[in-house]
């Protein structure tokens, strides 16, 4: 639930992963939380580079923003410190060539898929990119990678989202405890529906 635990954790496991910094504005001054702001978007590379703005524990891409300057960043980082309970995390903005989601249940991958951007920024299925298909056995990188990622963390059941930079390094973007195949999957046809089907019948069978 908490991308900056989960960054924390898994670079110390020797993981690559898109870094998080942790904005906690919680009992501090309103000096100190202007302090606070401007040291972490200093660390996630704002002086050189845009940054990407997000509550801790969110989903779907709700609420994640892009700044290029300071005083974009800071504002919309305190909108988020008022929406969020005093919390928020500070990420590197990265140009990303792909995004894909791995699915793994007890140290095997049950799906894996492609987020094809449309518009947006953003690879989220809810901000209308398209989901694409991809082969388990042609992917073992990415697979591996994942259920490395799920071991470190101890979850049985999660979707790792990996992403590709520009310079084709890939490493971990978010490790999502929880599973959601809804209709922006499920309503590219009839191979889509299947595939989900078999997704979560894989899971009930773990709870038998």
């Amino acid at each position: 639930m908490d991308k900056v635990a989960t960054y924390t954790v898994l670079s110390a496991a020797g993981i690559d992963a898109v870094q998080h910094f942790l904005v906690l504005a919680k009992g501090r001054s309103r000096r100190e939380i202007r302090r606070l702001c401007h040291e972490q978007l200093r660390l996630a590379g704002l002086s050189a580079s845009e940054v990407v703005l997000k509550p801790v524990t969110g989903s779907n891409g709700r609420d994640v923003e892009r700044a290029a300057t300071f005083r974009v960043a800071q504002k919309k980082l305190r909108l988020l410190l008022e929406r969020y309970d005093g919390v928020a995390a500070v990420s590197p903005y990265l140009s990303l060539r792909r995004e894909v989601r791995v699915i793994v249940l007890d140290g095997r991958p049950l799906l894996i898929f492609e987020k094809i951007r449309n518009a947006d920024w953003r690879h989220n299925l809810a901000f209308r990119a398209t989901p694409k298909l991809l082969p388990i056995h042609e992917n073992e990188r990415l697979i591996t990678c994942a259920l490395r990622a799920c071991e470190v963390i101890g979850l049985r059941l999660a979707a790792v989202d990996l992403v590709e930079s520009d310079d084709l390094s890939w490493r971990i973007l978010e490790v999502n405890e929880g599973i959601k195949l809804g209709s922006e999957f499920v309503g590219q046809g009839a191979e889509y529906l299947r595939a989900a089907a078999a997704v979560y019948l894989a899971i009930v069978r773990a709870l038998e």
